[in-house]
């Protein structure tokens, strides 16, 4: 059975595109998918390098507190974000979080999935720029919380005029990389 309601948290450091990942994956799970979606956002004291998060719950029905109260999937794409979002989870959160985000002995939960996603934006598409779509792509890939083809339009759409290809290859292998772990089709339906 398919869950009413599915709460994520997107942590990193101010600059990442963090706050654009949300809001881009409320915009699929809204505008596209055609189900009921809240962002919320909160950044460090610094606007760049300290730690920000945004929160996004992608509901069937109409969301009556904007929250995240319960996560099922928390992101991460820093050490500090996920010494700060992703320890004390229950076992079935599913925690994505960059591979030089964390130590190599780290080992939180069963659903602790470990991506390459900074070393990607580098060395396959060429800019870091692009870390927080290959981000949006990853945690679709696993979670499946919006489709595929609403995440593309939604991506398109908002880097029209600024080289939506990249930014779309960058969503492409995002989600090839979260569908080789995928934890199961948990895609919201209205």
């Amino acid at each position: 059975m398919k869950p009413n309601r599915y709460e994520i948290r997107i942590s990193g450091t101010g600059g990442q595109g963090i706050i654009t990942t949300g809001i881009l994956l409320g915009e699929a799970a809204t505008i596209y998918d055609h189900t009921f979606a809240v962002q919320t956002q909160s950044y460090g004291p610094e606007a760049r390098g300290g730690a920000s998060k945004t929160d996004v719950i992608i509901s069937a029905e109409p969301i009556d507190y904007p929250k995240v109260v319960r996560p099922n999937c928390v992101a991460a794409l820093s050490r500090e974000a996920f010494r700060l979002y992703c320890r004390g989870l229950d076992e079935s959160v599913v925690i994505i979080a960059d591979e030089e985000s964390i130590d190599g002995d780290e080992t939180i939960g069963k659903n602790l999935l470990r991506f390459p996603i900074c070393k990607s934006a580098i060395d396959i598409i060429g800019t870091m720029l692009t870390t927080n779509i290959i981000l949006m792509g990853t945690i679709i890939g696993v979670c499946e919380v919006v489709s595929y083809p609403a995440a593309e339009i939604a991506v398109a759409t908002r880097f029209a005029r600024k080289k939506p290809e990249l930014n779309l290859r960058a969503l492409k292998l995002g989600y090839d990389m979260g569908q080789s772990k995928k934890v199961g089709n948990i895609h919201v339906s209205a």
